[in-house]
């Protein structure tokens, strides 16, 4: 652990910090990790906290608002060298500290159920777990998908709560890699960014991932049709592949697979945390 005199200093990353941090993230993942195409990114927009011993960056974490304004925790690396000795403990720290400043409503992160570590730290910060999700993909399906842009939030709202989605997921989603509570506020904000589409007894919100040829979508009523029309959905939009995050539950995983979902290479067991502020 750390002597009183020379405890950690947590700061924002600047550009000046690069390639210290491109060192850090090849030290603590390996030359693939995917957090260095983002790197740049994430600084301008002032999305990563560091914590130095000497002058030395030892680790890093995202910090990101989600569109509830909740931070989101992620992408936290701490270099080997300085393992286990409360570096993303203070991390986590800094980040309640600036959430309660600026009066946000809770920090948030996911972990693989199998990362003991990652959990361990989550509950010994006062996380509380939420539940477990598991991340399908699937390609487009041709076919019309009956789904129509809505602005109609209260049916789509009335569906999701009725819906085993909502019921296992505990009332949160997926939503632009981070996980919230749908509520009315918030599906406004993606009906009024024409991602909420609405059909019989169907609701499903669905957006781009990056700039690529994949949808994320997010079924929030219909069941196995429900899965099988944001397949639909997503081909009608020229996407030629879809992926999303589904409650991991027997009944749902066996929904998905029906609808030609299958299990995605990272995320199969995807266990949600929250702390409020």
């Amino acid at each position: 652990m750390h002597s009183a005199a020379h405890i950690p200093r947590v700061r924002s990353a600047t550009p000046r910090d690069i390639r210290a941090l491109t060192r850090l993230c090849r030290a603590a993942a390996g030359p693939g990790d995917y957090v260095l195409a983002y790197l740049r990114e994430m600084i301008t927009a002032r999305e990563i906290l560091v914590a130095e011993e000497r002058g030395r960056i030892a680790a890093m974490m995202g910090v990101t608002p989600c569109l509830d304004r909740a931070l989101w925790l992620g992408q936290a690396r701490t270099h080997p060298d300085f393992r286990r000795q409360g570096y993303a403990q203070r991390l986590v720290e800094a980040a309640r500290v600036r959430a309660r400043r600026e009066g946000r409503p809770a920090l948030r992160l996911w972990t693989s159920e199998r990362n003991l570590a990652a959990r361990r730290l989550a509950e010994a910060t006062g996380f509380r777990r939420v539940a477990v999700f598991t991340r399908r993909v699937a390609s487009t399906r041709r076919g019309p998908s009956g789904l129509r842009t809505s602005r109609r939030v209260a049916v789509a709202l009335r569906l999701w709560r009725r819906s085993l989605f909502c019921r296992q997921g505990k009332g949160y989603i997926s939503y632009q890699w981070h996980f919230l509570p749908l509520t009315q506020k918030v599906l406004k904000k993606m009906a009024a960014r024409s991602e909420l589409l609405v059909g019989q007894k169907i609701a499903v919100v669905l957006w781009p991932e990056d700039e690529r040829k994949t949808a994320f979508a997010a079924v929030l009523a219909g069941g196995q049709q429900g899965l099988t029309a944001a397949r639909q959905a997503a081909g009608e939009r020229g996407y030629a592949a879809v992926q999303t995050f589904l409650p991991r539950d027997p009944r749902i995983v066996r929904w998905a697979r029906r609808a030609g979902f299958f299990k995605g290479s990272w995320g199969t067991r995807a266990v949600l945390y929250e702390r409020r502020v």
